[in-house]
């Protein structure tokens, strides 16, 4: 589903996100907590909980694997990035 500029500043306002701190810079995110069935390498569909917090593309530059996030008050490290859909909204996957 696309989101049209006006949408996504609804959805990325204080109302709906969580604060986030990315090294010296901050945005608003709406963080996601829940569970996906994913395949392990032997075919095995596993239950994998899984933390995602989805940010406006371009609200955080030069994001990296591997480094600390603040989510909510909370750390994390990023453990992936991709751009969603039409790459207005960017997902990040968290690890604690």
């Amino acid at each position: 589903m696309a989101f049209g500029d006006t949408d996504l500043d609804v959805l990325m306002s204080d109302v709906f996100s969580v604060s986030i701190t990315y090294g010296t810079q901050t945005a608003l995110g709406i963080l996601t907590k829940g569970a996906s069935l994913t395949p392990d390498s032997a075919g095995t569909v596993m239950n994998v909980q899984e933390t995602t917090v989805d940010i406006q593309t371009g609200d955080l530059t030069s994001l990296q694997q591997s480094t600390a996030i603040t989510v909510n008050a909370l750390s994390f490290i990023i453990a992936d990035q991709q751009p969603m859909d039409d790459g207005k909204i960017t997902r990040i996957w968290l690890s604690a």
